[in-house]
């Protein structure tokens, strides 16, 4: 699934919903980084990832009302300095 990617991964998510397997079994974000986790490790990309627990989808987002002030600086924190990294190599 990764074995192309060339550059690395930041992943910011919220921990608020879930979907439906192929299988019909429900997973959350949580279950799905997981599995991508391991897919990017055996590629070997570098990666990063966060989950926000009790926000929304959309949490960062200041014109609606699942913003939450404190998770979104720490995801724009989080964001600036991946970039500042990653951009130098």
């Amino acid at each position: 699934m990764f074995v192309e990617m060339r550059g690395a991964v930041l992943a910011l998510l919220h921990s608020s919903t879930a979907d439906i397997s192929q299988r019909g079994e429900r997973r959350t974000h949580q279950v799905r980084l997981a599995a991508c986790e391991h897919a990017l490790k055996a590629a070997g990309v570098r990666y990063e990832a966060y989950i926000y627990l009790g926000v929304q989808h959309g949490f960062n987002n200041d014109t609606t009302l699942r913003f939450d002030e404190a998770a979104a600086k720490l995801v724009w924190q989080r964001t600036i300095a991946f970039l500042k990294r990653e951009l130098r190599t």
